[in-house]
């Protein structure tokens, strides 16, 4: 890292043009920062280092790469410098709940649940990137089988893609739904369609009569009359959405009030929620991932949390992680070094993206 930028960043005095102007509201902070300096008035992230800070029951693991946006900013990848707790010098590691993903150096706990042995030819840039992506999707996909039908709300990011590879693998049809907030969603769209979705679109299309067609074909020639519904709550206010959808629930008088005095965009994420249950089915299954202050209040939804179903698989992890690495999804990411960081964390507070589907991770080896 640049030691002057980053002592500048975690300064009480630095000057406000030397901290990336994150603007995120009180509290939303992504868990990756440490909010304990303040500049100015306003509160803002800056990036914690670790060196050279070794206790005896953990691991010291040299950062090597990390998601710089989305619901795994806390996750990084590196190498561990000292063998223990069952793992050896050398070994290349994910490691989950940091603080400092970006560090040099970061001590972790031996937890085989939070630490996780990747195969030694996994590249760097590509784990750091999708496994904890892949981990979802595998996770969310698990009691999916060949022909069965998923739809995928939001399916732009890290997980979408993923998603329409596990899919594409197991003979399953994914149906990709872009968000839209994306701009143009139409390069999502062409890269969930070249990655293994059999169908691929803006989410406004969800409400087209060619839509419902198109389900109902791919449920007819499924095993099982019914589909499974993801949700990806990134880019959704759950609070507002689920407000808008009680209100609903109560009759069209309240339901009316409350799309009067709701903004225009969780109204427009409560119906295409509603439509997409529908298209489901009845006895659809539905998970919500994703960062989630509460549960959705769609079609009986479930929240997904990686941290949960690694936790309730640890007793199988390598069977999780080879099944994992056997799925081969892939991610599109771009790389940024220690220079470039800051500049790429310009981007994080924006609820629109032009390029939604790539995927920015900071590479302790990026040019």
């Amino acid at each position: 890292m640049d030691l002057p930028l980053l002592n500048a960043l975690a300064r009480r005095d630095a000057p406000a043009s030397r901290v990336p102007s994150c603007a995120y509201p009180e509290g939303t902070i992504p868990r990756g920062y440490d909010t304990t300096h303040t500049v100015g008035r306003a509160r803002e992230p800056h990036i914690s280092i670790m060196r050279q800070f070794r206790l005896a029951s953990t691991l010291s693991v040299r950062m090597r790469g990390a998601p710089v946006r989305g619901q795994f900013l806390t996750d990084g990848v590196g190498v561990v410098e000292r063998g223990g707790h069952g793992f050896n010098a050398g070994d290349l590691v994910h490691a989950r709940g940091l603080r400092g993903t970006w560090a040099d150096r970061a001590p972790l706990e031996a937890d085989a649940t939070r630490v996780v042995k990747l195969p030694p030819a996994t590249p760097v840039a590509r784990a750091a990137a999708s496994f904890a992506a892949a981990a979802t999707a595998y996770g969310l996909l698990r009691d999916v089988d060949a022909g069965d039908v998923v739809i995928h709300l939001g399916a732009e990011g890290a997980v979408g893609q993923c998603v329409a590879q596990i899919c594409g693998a197991r003979g399953a049809k994914a149906l990709g739904l872009v968000s839209g907030d994306v701009l143009d969603p139409e390069d999502a769209v062409d890269v969930l369609k070249n990655l293994g979705a059999v169908a691929a679109a803006p989410a406004r299309f969800a409400r087209d009569p060619a839509c419902r067609a198109l389900v109902a074909d791919l449920r007819e020639a499924a095993p099982s009359d019914t589909a499974t519904l993801l949700v990806d709550c990134e880019r959704i206010d759950v609070a507002a959405v689920n407000e808008v959808l009680r209100a609903a629930a109560r009759g069209a008088g309240a339901g009316r009030a409350a799309m009067a005095s709701a903004d225009a965009r969780d109204v427009r994420d409560a119906k295409l929620l509603r439509t997409c249950a529908a298209l489901c089915g009845a006895e659809a299954t539905v998970h919500a991932h994703g960062a989630a202050p509460e549960q959705l209040l769609v079609g009986g939804a479930r929240a997904f949390h990686l941290d949960q179903f690694l936790d309730g698989a640890s007793g199988e992890m390598a069977a999780v992680v080879a099944a994992v690495a056997k799925a081969d999804a892939t991610v599109f990411s771009e790389a940024h070094s220690d220079a470039t960081l800051p500049h790429a964390l310009h981007g994080l507070d924006g609820t629109v993206a032009k390029h939604a589907y790539r995927q920015p991770v900071w590479l302790a080896d990026a040019p």
